[in-house]
């Protein structure tokens, strides 16, 4: 009988407790094998002496508990009844339909409401994470702070610098949602460009669904938009524009408001928006006042045309939260736009699409690579253009020195970090190719034309590092095309 007791036990995953002498006592439940069960249209009843270890998915009926829950619920469509005396030490998840607890019921495992019907609203209580058993407060204390942040409507920089805006002073990034807990939010950025003594920013509600995955949002907006955000970060922009009289962003302003879906799946975030609004260009400011080269000439704007427009636009980025230049990973983006309405130009499609991965050969050693391309259909106007060519593109050419509708490039690097040279230093050689052309010349699978047509470089960077980022360094690189030329450009981030 002790050897059925043993094998039984060991089935259910629980350590056997087994007796040296007669006077030892074995205090342990039998438990019985989990079964999955799906009951349609019906109400489910747990009766004061019943203890369910089952799997259970009840649509469109009601749970009544007075009894102990060691398994799973899942309610779809119905109410659930937890009463004085039953004990939760499993876990119940109500979608559409309304939790409603009795006091004296003891909540020691976890219960989830999604509630439409009311707001749109998410609780959650589980005992594991409080660590007080028998809690009978269903209330929802604080969201994560991956569920606090909002990707919808991202925190504007406070200090922008460039030759459109000239300085753009940002002092307003508010977000009004009950402390995280409501599913709503409102959010506000507000700033001034002194350059057109105008303002600038965006105000947006989102609505959130489904333990904050699917997101429902609106805004209106005046800001400057640009396609050439992946060279790099704005604050190192701005900052090359205080030093040196320059700016690595092609720009123009949008006035209207968006709409649309955002699902957010953790590591995988796709955005579908409807924009309607007037698109026009912002004046160089010649005024831009810096620190060295104060005779520069400023680069003039691409030739933008003025108007109103009506776009469909989705975006889709994957990228793992401990993604980190110094590992290996993935990350992953695309954006496409399709211009519904113009009276400035002919409709067009536009996609752009972009991978960076990173290899950990050894310890401190990484081979990283970015890959990129862009394609469009009908006739793109000159500021949708691609372009290759600058810093954040092909080192050692002029800024978008090849131009068109269509493009493809590729940057890599071979990393040494700190914890390969045992001090605060890290060495990168790097090199890059790309080739910008018009469609009528070949097309994105003519991999000899593009190799033929394009453009590279190589180079070395030096500068001092940390575990988490690079501080500053110095590249030097020189084309491949045959001059005798270096250039050196001073970075606080890498290459890419």
């Amino acid at each position: 009988m002790a050897v059925k007791i043993i094998i039984f036990t060991m089935l259910l995953g629980v350590l056997p407790l087994m007796a040296q002498n007669s006077n030892t006592e074995i205090d342990q439940e039998k438990r019985p094998v989990q079964v999955e069960e799906t009951k349609f249209f019906g109400d489910y009843i747990i009766d004061k002496n019943d203890i369910n270890y089952d799997k259970v998915r009840i649509i469109g009926g009601d749970l009544t508990v007075y009894g102990r829950i060691e398994g799973q619920f899942t309610v779809i469509g119905g109410d659930i009844y937890i009463k004085t005396g039953a004990i939760i030490n499993g876990r119940i998840v109500a979608i559409g339909g309304t939790v409603h607890k009795e006091d004296g019921a003891e909540i020691n495992g976890k219960i989830i409401e999604t509630n439409i019907s009311k707001g749109l609203s998410y609780k959650e209580t589980n005992y594991e994470s409080n660590g007080l058993k028998g809690k009978t407060d269903f209330e929802l204390k604080e969201r994560s702070w991956y569920s606090r942040r909002s990707w919808i409507h991202p925190k504007t920089n406070w200090f922008i610098y460039n030759r459109n805006e000239g300085l753009v002073i940002t002092p307003f990034n508010f977000k009004w949602d009950r402390r995280s807990l409501s599913n709503l939010r409102l959010n506000l950025s507000a700033g001034w460009r002194f350059s057109q003594d105008t303002y600038t920013g965006r105000i947006t509600l989102e609505t959130y669904l489904l333990n904050r995955r699917v997101i429902l949002f609106g805004s209106g907006f005046r800001q400057s938009q640009t396609d050439d955000f992946y060279r790099l970060p704005e604050l190192e922009n701005s900052l090359a524009g205080i030093l040196g009289r320059q700016d690595f962003y092609d720009r123009w302003d949008e006035t209207g408001f968006e709409g649309g879906l955002g699902l957010d799946l953790n590591w995988i975030r796709i955005k579908a928006t409807y924009v309607s609004g007037t698109q026009d260009s912002i004046p160089v400011d010649n005024a831009l006042w810096t620190v060295f080269n104060d005779n520069r000439l400023l680069r003039p704007n691409l030739p933008i045309l003025a108007g109103e427009f009506e776009s469909a636009r989705v975006t889709f980025a994957f990228k793992p939260r401990n993604f980190d230049p110094y590992n290996s990973g993935i990350a992953l983006y695309a954006t496409g736009e399709q211009i519904l309405f113009t009276d400035a130009y002919d409709k067009f499609q536009r996609f752009m699409g972009m991978a960076i991965c990173g290899l950990e050969i050894t310890r401190g050693v990484v081979i990283r690579t970015r890959v990129m391309a862009g394609t469009s259909t009908g006739t793109l106007p000159e500021f949708r253009h691609f372009g290759v060519g600058g810093l954040g593109s092909i080192a050692a050419y002029p800024y978008k020195l090849q131009t068109g509708d269509q493009f493809a490039q590729i940057n890599g690097e071979f990393v040494f970090a700190p914890d390969f040279l045992d001090n605060d230093w890290t060495i990168i050689i790097f090199g890059d190719a790309g080739n910008a052309w018009m469609r009528d010349q070949y097309d994105l699978t003519d991999i000899d034309s593009i190799i033929e047509n394009g453009k590279s470089s190589v180079g070395i960077g030096l500068g001092s590092a940390d575990s988490d980022d690079t501080n500053w360094r110095i590249n030097i690189a020189r084309p491949l095309d045959g001059t005798d030329y270096w250039e050196s450009t001073i970075r606080i981030n890498f290459n890419f």
